[in-house]
């Protein structure tokens, strides 16, 4: 999870500049996609991806999300021609803001589902604080790779949020109490 977060601290840091810079639009144009439709994908990605994670479990919705915010940062990474077509920058933003809503959701499920009750509380708050930390790192590793440019940046990111899926699926999540 912690390779995950880095991604998305990645993320953060380097959209703005990315769609100012190599995009063209104005500042105010990303905030409006971002912030406005951006937060509606966000809210509809939690809102699917808690529903298919408790119907299909976690790990095929963490796995289908992971991939394909991937996919996106590797077409985004590596193919020119989409980067200067009219649609896909916003289907990018909006997608991967949607796909990590739904990678979140399944996320905090599975850590739910591994704490151990004596120490919940504690155990959680850990899994928070190194996603937390996480976050800080991804935006300084942008900075590391700012001269090495845009395609190594989203193909970095599309590495780190494939990492976790490897270590997943060895993980064995704690049997659900039996639904009244």
């Amino acid at each position: 999870a912690y390779a995950a977060s880095v991604m998305v601290g990645m993320r953060v840091a380097v959209m703005p500049v990315f769609y100012t810079q190599e995009i063209g639009w104005t500042d105010e144009h990303y905030s409006q996609i971002e912030g406005g439709i951006g937060s509606i994908a966000g809210v509809v990605g939690a809102l699917i991806g808690g529903f298919l994670a408790d119907r299909l479990g976690v790990k095929p919705i963490g796995t289908a999300s992971g991939v394909g915010i991937s996919a996106f940062c590797v077409a985004m990474g590596v193919s020119e021609e989409l980067r200067a077509s009219a649609m896909f920058p916003i289907v990018f933003l909006l997608g991967t803001t949607f796909l990590i809503s739904m990678m979140t959701v399944a996320s905090f499920s599975l850590f739910m589902r591994l704490c151990t009750a004596a120490v919940a509380g504690t155990q959680y708050t850990l899994y928070m604080s190194m996603a937390n930390l996480a976050r800080v790192s991804g935006a300084g590793l942008v900075a590391v790779l700012e001269e090495a440019g845009y395609r190594t940046i989203f193909l970095v990111m599309a590495g780190a949020i494939i990492v976790p899926l490897l270590f997943l699926y060895p993980i064995r999540e704690p049997e659900r109490a039996a639904e009244a």
